[in-house]
């Protein structure tokens, strides 16, 4: 176990009218996350795996608090960000409120599989009792999630997470950065934003002088462990109306991270002054889809038909996905996805995006079942590569190791 002290991130809020005034919010805090007693375990992989990289077994324990008086939470995150290296599997994996206490080993794919009987596991997770989205496997950083059941928010108390990481053979310690991101339910007298603060985090790596316990690779068997799936990345872009429409696009938004799909909105976040021209251009670009929302604003930035300082984000994410058009239709047709929430109009769909010669989704109410086509559209948009999964692990793990 990591002997260096524990880190807390406090979780804060701001006025949810800050930004737009883009003075400094006064961050309210409603209570922490504590992380602590990591551990470290090293992974033997012949030497011909992986270019030779070391890899690592990561345990993370960490508890949740929130202030009494405080809006019960949606959902609540930890992210874990690697600042050279890449995370080939997490766990949790993605997980209902009926899975039970589980037991793991690594095998020689460097996948986190269930410990058949006779088997020493390498790592162990309690029942869970709620539902866990994970996002990023495969990248320089894993996002845990964790929802609240239908009747009570997030619980409070501890949790632990495990990853396996791939680092260059030279690295000592992992240098990570912790970001915690969270969704209130929504009240009459609570009208704010959650105020993302990351932290840094150094940990030690074993070493010849430092021993720790061995994580020894199990064999596949002669058969490919199928890797989950990276959750679809998903911007969504839309005008604030009023306020009542802005309420729908995150209700809307928190049914889309229900159903396992990693949604940014503006909603979602952190307040801090930044460059809204370079997030939208970065989330347009990163995004698997784009979700435009129909509105009557969206139509007249979208048509030309309102004055260019009015609704400046949109006129900004408008031209950005207009001209991205323009220089490759045949992947852009794919990426953006028209969108009609309950009580709007199809007609409120901007030209470019070809309502009527091209599919939209129009939603009558919000509800898994009403995204139905939606959500097959994406998913079926995200399963173009035909190639085993170890492969792509493994070309993810050297691209990410040489980018770093």
């Amino acid at each position: 176990m990591d002997s260096t002290p524990g880190v807390t991130i406090d979780l804060t809020v701001a006025d949810q009218d800050s930004k737009r005034f883009g003075s400094a919010p006064s961050p309210i805090k409603i209570g922490a996350v504590r992380m602590h007693g990591w551990q470290v375990h090293p992974i033997s992989v012949a030497s011909d795996q992986f270019d030779g990289a070391d890899a690592y077994l990561v345990k993370f324990n960490y508890e949740l608090g929130t202030t009494p008086d405080t809006p019960e939470m949606n959902w609540f995150e930890l992210g874990v960000e690697l600042r050279e290296g890449v995370v080939v599997d997490a766990i949790p994996h993605h997980t209902q409120p009926t899975q039970t206490s589980v037991s793991y080993i690594v095998n020689d794919h460097l996948n986190l599989v269930p410990a058949t009987n006779g088997v020493t596991p390498a790592a162990h997770l309690p029942a869970t009792g709620e539902t866990i989205h994970v996002f990023g496997v495969g990248s320089s950083g894993v996002r845990w999630q964790y929802w609240a059941t239908s009747d009570t928010g997030v619980r409070w108390g501890s949790r632990v997470a495990w990853l396996v990481t791939l680092v260059d053979q030279e690295t000592t310690h992992l240098d990570l950065t912790t970001i915690v991101r969270f969704d209130q339910r929504p009240t009459l007298d609570w009208n704010v934003l959650p105020a993302v603060t990351p932290a840094d985090l150094r940990i030690e790596l074993p070493t010849a002088t430092n021993p720790r316990a061995e994580v020894t690779t199990q064999p596949a068997n002669g058969t490919t462990v199928a890797l989950l799936p990276s959750s679809p990345r998903v911007f969504i872009s839309y005008t604030h109306d009023n306020n009542a429409h802005k309420q729908l696009v995150r209700d809307f938004a928190n049914l889309l991270i229900k159903c396992g799909l990693d949604v940014r909105l503006d909603q979602f976040a952190s307040p801090a002054r930044k460059d809204w021209f370079l997030w939208a251009n970065d989330n347009i670009d990163n995004a698997d889809f784009v979700i435009i929302i129909a509105s009557p604003k969206c139509l007249a930035v979208g048509e030309g038909k309102i004055d260019r300082n009015e609704h400046p984000g949109m006129h900004c994410e408008l031209g950005i996905m207009r001209d991205r058009l323009q220089g490759n239709r045949r992947l852009w047709e794919q990426k953006l996805l028209p969108v009609v929430l309950p009580g709007e109009s199809l007609s409120n769909i901007p030209v470019f995006l070809q309502p009527q010669a091209m599919d939209r989704y129009e939603i009558d109410e919000l509800t898994e079942d009403a995204l139905g086509d939606l959500l097959a559209a994406i998913h079926h948009g995200t399963e173009d590569n035909s190639r085993s999964p170890v492969v792509l692990m493994a070309t993810s793990a050297r691209r990410a190791l040489a980018d770093s």
